[in-house]
């Protein structure tokens, strides 16, 4: 039976953060590590941005978790790969380099790259990801709990995302195109890396239009497991989503006995006192039945889009340096210039979305997209 802790905490402040992650931990039975282990905290760090935004994981939560560990000797490190950006300079903006400073611990930029057979897979059975793996013992995954356009959340599991480097992750998107695919990698990528604990920070969350371009929500929460798949689970049913719609979790429960959701022990708070309400991205699923060969033909058509919004675009091309398909350029419009996507060959991977740091990126929906959602609605 797999634990989930829910911790209530409102607030950033050095002292209320320690106590909640300590007690989320002690929840689930406490830190299994041998004392003076090689520990890497892996946060998310998408992009560049204050804390205040909700985009990157908070630098206090990882000053709580650097404590807990040094109360335990270890040897800490913390590192992460965004998409595009540096990873030192995205660290620096969001506060978490001068948490490794103060604390004095290594910050680690992904850089060098090995490759990983993973014989169990689903799908993917070659990985090229940061050798860091081969150089800690142990794995502390501190995920952001967000919403995300693509996947419908970014938690646990997807934040494991972050050991393949750089740009391959573009290339990824590029080549596991259906969601479906994509999801199923990002689960054998999980299960092969395999965090020995998730501690996730929900003190500030996001919704809407995530994992990088969203809302800000005061959702007053920290959380810890043992198991991704349980604390992914979890979250969704705090934010009110189901959990079956997240293709993620439906692929890893698949390996699962089926009363895996049922034996899932939350302690701490209950769901119920916790629960809030979060806003989905505009790209969601067609979830009703429909004849898959039909569904795939409308896919196309309804399927959310990103559009480059010429007022806010200034030009600085991090779009068209990430796409993976390529089918992004600069044109004059209104006689300055500006990122134009080409809808024909847009995989619809969202990565110019994620990574765009003036928000002019939106992502649109068909009016056939909105009918069918309407339709939906009316039909369930």
């Amino acid at each position: 039976m797999e634990k989930v802790s829910l911790v209530k905490c409102n607030s950033y402040n050095k002292e209320e953060v320690y106590k909640a992650v300590k007690k989320s931990i002690e929840l689930i039975g406490g830190l299994k590590i041998k004392p003076g282990s090689k520990v890497l905290i892996k946060p998310n760090l998408l992009r560049p941005k204050h804390p205040k935004y909700a985009v990157t994981t908070h630098p206090e939560v990882i000053r709580a978790i650097i404590k807990l560990f040094k109360e335990k000797k270890c040897r800490i490190f913390v590192g992460d790969s965004p998409g595009f950006h540096d990873s030192t300079t995205t660290a620096k903006v969001c506060g978490i380099l001068d948490i490794c400073k103060q604390e004095d611990v290594p910050f680690i930029n992904f850089k060098k790259k090995k490759v990983y057979m993973y014989k169990e897979a689903i799908l993917m059975k070659r990985f090229e990801l940061s050798d860091i793996l081969d150089k800690v013992d142990y794995i502390i995954n501190v995920p952001k709990l967000k919403t995300h356009v693509m996947m419908g959340v970014t938690l646990a599991i997807k934040n494991t995302f972050g050991f393949i480097v750089g740009l391959n992750k573009s290339q990824l998107h590029f080549k596991l195109k259906e969601k479906e695919k994509f999801a199923s990698m990002l689960v054998d990528l999980n299960n092969f890396v395999k965090p020995t604990i998730n501690i996730m920070d929900g003190i500030i969350g996001m919704e809407g239009e995530g994992p990088g371009n969203g809302d800000p929500i005061n959702s007053g929460i920290i959380s810890a497991s043992y198991d991704s798949l349980s604390m992914d689970i979890t979250l969704c049913k705090v934010i009110g989503f189901d959990p079956l719609s997240i293709w993620t979790n439906k692929i890893a429960l698949s390996k699962k006995n089926k009363d895996f959701i049922k034996d899932i022990q939350v302690v701490g708070e209950q769901i119920k006192d916790v629960k809030i309400k979060f806003k989905p991205s505009k790209q969601k699923p067609l979830s009703f039945v429909l004849p898959k060969g039909i569904a795939k033909v409308l896919g196309n058509l309804i399927t959310a889009k990103p559009k480059i919004n010429p007022k806010k675009c200034k030009a600085c091309c991090e779009c068209i340096k990430i796409c993976p398909a390529k089918t992004i350029s600069l044109k004059k419009y209104k006689g300055k210039k500006t990122a134009f996507i080409d809808k024909k060959y847009c995989i619809r991977c969202y990565c110019c979305h994620e990574i765009c740091p003036y928000n002019a990126i939106d992502i649109k929906r068909s009016i056939a997209g909105e009918f069918l959602d309407l339709l939906q609605k009316i039909l369930t």
